[in-house]
């Protein structure tokens, strides 16, 4: 399915229409797909915390909207896993945590040039390690994944 997006789409002349907008997009989308909901990534931080609400009362329903929270151990912030859960409980998503610690340990081991001090290869790694987490979820589940990139994300790569 392509959707094409056209600019006018978040205008913010006003942000009540932009929003109706948003959530109208979502809820079209999801059901043109014929899909029984999303599944997003919920760090604790702004950006997945709004998609999360927009999402939420785009589908209304609880079981519609599953965010997945995916802690591991170089990066484990408490305060964020927290966070996410708050925003979950707020918006009656269906919120689960998994520490993808393992899973991010079991494919270093298993790469002969892993590199430690790599920061931006390691980083991607598990960037995809979690992209891959929401998409079984998404293929399991009959649900779209929805991206709660960053701005600065995408200037890195």
């Amino acid at each position: 399915m392509v959707v094409q997006l056209k600019p006018d789409i978040l205008k913010l002349d006003n942000p009540t229409i932009a929003v109706e907008r948003i959530e109208n997009f979502i809820r079209d989308y999801v059901d043109r797909a014929g899909s029984e909901g999303v599944v997003l990534g919920m760090s604790g931080g702004l950006d997945s915390s709004v998609v999360a609400a927009l999402c939420s009362r785009a589908l209304g329903e609880k079981n519609k909207v599953i965010g997945l929270c995916l802690p591991e151990d170089e990066n484990f912030n408490q305060r964020n896993i927290d966070h996410a859960e708050q925003v979950a409980n707020m918006f009656n998503i269906d919120f689960k945590i998994i520490d993808i610690s393992k899973i991010i340990r079991s494919f270093f081991v298993n790469i002969p040039i892993f590199r430690i001090e790599n920061k931006i290869a390691n980083g991607n790694a598990k960037a995809r390690i979690r992209a891959l987490t929401l998409f079984y979820y998404s293929n399991v589940l009959n649900r779209l994944v929805v991206g709660t990139t960053d701005k600065s994300e995408m200037m890195l790569g």
